[in-house]
């Protein structure tokens, strides 16, 4: 199938969008044969740094030209056309170069409503990124990356399939989580939009730099209006002034404290479990910022337009004296993000032919994954000790059973994606066998498919023991499938039932 990305670059709209599709379209390549297209409506000068951006990527360029200026306050203005006129232009580039109804366009752009959507006419189907958060749309996917998102907000068509929480957001986990915690070198990283209008990086990086024992990197955009003024204290040893880069992941991985906001460069420092200071910059993060402090991920401060010189200085000087704090803000963004969220959106918009999934057994980069899957919603309620855990009690639980010759877990995958597991337990007269499918695949049969496929793999461990399951009885799907291959049934108690292989 070919891909095709509606989205834009300039020095307001930032390079944020621009990122989330590279990561996106990195993923994508290797697996796929076909074509992808990305469609830009930029100037001479924006053309080059967007081609920049996904160098040694095999991606075919469409420019459009401007035909209007752009209002920073209005999102409406950001496609530098009419969205009738831009809907169409892009229209006839997919109807141009589609091969399948099965092609598929994503859209990462604030200026695109309902009304660029009623203009698009292709059989292809779109994909609509949005952390704008637009209540109405018709797109035939909404993907939306934040946390704790009220579902209930979208009005989207009944055929919509919505792809939010964190499950579904747009990094890149091109490196291992490794926060270092004998922070004998402070490292910050200060980074507040690729345009940093309202020049917030320098007035952070003016109120710290007086920290000599300390490391600050501003990251900045090259072509913001400020970044002459930042090179005016350039010259410090233990300052350095980058541009915002494609690199960015590279940059930010050996950070001890990172100074920002709960923007979409959020979702990489939570993955990296990177501490960090947090300020709201749009009404579109207060969701984030409201998710990173209940769930203790950083220290939030509130909006940039409310800025406090003398909270945020006590909350920075407290931080980098209280190492033990840094240390648990990173442990609380540990198993909080796979790696896995691209390869999810993948499965959900071109779903995997059933006959593909395979047993794969146990390895170490599974921990994390596994975490998530044991942390469910619906598995804790369908567990027995009905209760979350944290990721140091898991951490224990992994590293205990790794090697045990008596614990045996597989985990299914549709090509590069896992999406459930199913474990067993070795006793010496019996088996007991657990196992969980990934909330977004639910429903489709790889209930049944994994412990089917599961009971294969167990078969040399069998010898006279039997197979039990332990069911609560709330729990209607497992007990129709052990029921439906042939495990007799017996009542433990008004809560808990018991199958057995016969």
């Amino acid at each position: 199938m070919n891909f095709f990305f509606r989205v834009d670059y300039n020095d307001i709209i930032g390079s944020g969008h621009l990122l989330r599709i590279r990561n996106l379209i990195t993923i994508i390549l290797p697996n796929c044969k076909k074509k992808i297209y990305l469609i830009c409506r930029s100037t001479l000068s924006e053309r080059k740094k967007i081609k920049d951006h996904f160098k040694n990527l095999n991606v075919r360029f469409v420019f459009l030209n401007v035909k209007s200026e752009i209002v920073k306050s209005n999102y409406k203005t950001w496609l530098r056309a009419s969205e009738k006129d831009d809907s169409i232009q892009t229209s006839k580039i997919c109807n141009r170069y589609s091969e399948s109804n099965k092609d598929l366009i994503f859209i990462d752009h604030y200026g695109v409503s309902n009304k660029w959507l009623s203009f698009f006419s292709s059989k292809i189907k779109t994909v609509l990124i949005d952390d704008y958060i637009r209540n109405k749309i018709n797109s035939d996917f909404v993907i939306n990356g934040n946390p704790d998102l009220n579902k209930n907000f979208y009005k989207i068509k009944k055929s919509s399939i919505l792809l939010s929480g964190l499950d579904f957001a747009l990094y890149n986990p091109k490196y291992k989580p490794s926060y270092n915690k004998n922070l004998n070198k402070i490292n910050i990283v200060i980074f507040f939009s690729n345009s940093d209008l309202n020049n917030f990086g320098y007035k952070i990086l003016d109120l710290i730099c007086k920290y000599k024992h300390i490391s600050v990197t501003l990251i900045t955009g090259i072509n913001s209006p400020v970044f002459k003024n930042y090179k005016k204290i350039q010259s410090s040893k233990n300052i350095k002034i980058i541009k915002f880069e494609k690199n960015f992941e590279k940059i930010i991985k050996n950070t001890t404290l990172f100074i920002g906001s709960c923007g979409s460069t959020y979702i990489n420092r939570i993955y990296y479990n990177i501490p960090s200071i947090v300020f709201k910059l749009s009404e579109n993060q207060e969701t984030f910022c409201n998710f990173v402090e209940a769930n203790k991920l950083g220290i939030y401060l509130g909006s940039e337009l409310k800025f406090k010189k003398e909270v945020f200085l006590n909350t920075f000087s407290n931080l980098i004296k209280n190492k033990k704090k840094l240390i648990n803000i990173s442990d609380n963004c540990k198993g909080k993000i796979d790696s896995y969220s691209i390869n999810r959106i993948l499965e959900a918009v071109n779903p995997s032919n059933f006959n593909i999934a395979k047993l794969k057994p146990l390895l170490k980069k599974d921990k994390n994954i596994l975490y998530k899957w044991a942390n469910d919603e619906d598995t804790v309620k369908s567990s027995l000790r009905n209760k979350k855990i944290t990721f140091i009690q898991h951490q224990k639980w992994f590293n205990k059973i790794y090697n045990s010759k008596n614990v045996k877990i597989y985990l299914m995958h549709l090509k590069n994606l896992p999406i459930g597991q199913i474990r067993f337990d070795i006793f010496k007269n019996k088996i007991l066998v657990d196992y969980s499918i990934d909330r977004f695949i639910r429903g489709k049969g790889y209930g049944n498919l994994i412990v089917k496929m599961g009971m294969k793999k167990i078969e040399k461990y069998k010898n006279t023991k039997i197979i039990e399951a332990v069911v609560k009885k709330n729990n209607s799907k497992s007990k129709k499938i052990f029921e439906n291959l042939g495990f007799a049934k017996k009542v433990i108690n008004n809560k808990i039932f018991k199958y057995t292989s016969v």
